[in-house]
Formats: structure tokens, C-alpha cells, sequence
């Protein structure tokens, strides 16, 4: 029973580190903006500022892709539910200790 204990505890905080490392080095970017100005449309806007065109941002502006899927969206619930736990376990920690030196 121990050892369960123990492997669930130390899959658990693998698993919130590897999700917190892949936000971090931003190899997901769960809270990024849905549009982007691509190299090329610089470009083009550059030539167009340049022959005085009028400029709309509809023609330059790229909407990106959509990446997320049930595995994403799950890992980063899991995520933050840890993240939360972990947060609310070391407040009641901290709040009974200050008590006691109290």
C-alpha cells in the first residue's frame, strides 16, 4: 500500500512537472492569441504602404490554426487541478504553522 502511495504520488508530480516545463519552454501556449502577421503579409504590407494602397488589417492578419484536442485540453485541466491542490495543501500547511508558533 505504501508503495502505491508513493508511485502515485511521484507519477502525479512527474507528470505536473512535464506539463509545466511544456508550457514554460513554450512548446504549448495555452493562452496565446488567436491571430497572427505572418513574414510574408509583412511583406506585402511593406509594398503596399510603400505604393500608398489603402490598408486593411483583414488582408494582412492570418488567423491561426487551432491545435487543441482532447489530450491537450485534459493534460492542462490536470494540470491546473494539481497546480491547485499543491497550492491549497501548502496554504493549510503554512497557516497551521504559524499558528503553532503563535
Amino acid at each position: 500500500m505504501k508503495n502505491i502511495i508513493r508511485f502515485t504520488l511521484l507519477f502525479t508530480f512527474i507528470l505536473f512537472m512535464s506539463l509545466y516545463l511544456a508550457v514554460g519552454f513554450g512548446f504549448y501556449k495555452p493562452y496565446v492569441k488567436k491571430y497572427s502577421l505572418t513574414d510574408t503579409a509583412i511583406k506585402k504590407l511593406d509594398k503596399d504602404i510603400e505604393k500608398g494602397k489603402e490598408i486593411k488589417t483583414d488582408n494582412y492578419i492570418v488567423k491561426d490554426s487551432n491545435y487543441n484536442n482532447f489530450f491537450s485540453k485534459s493534460s492542462l485541466m490536470l494540470s491546473n487541478l494539481i497546480g491547485n491542490v499543491f497550492r491549497s495543501v501548502m496554504n493549510k500547511i503554512f497557516r497551521e504553522a504559524s499558528n503553532i508558533t503563535r
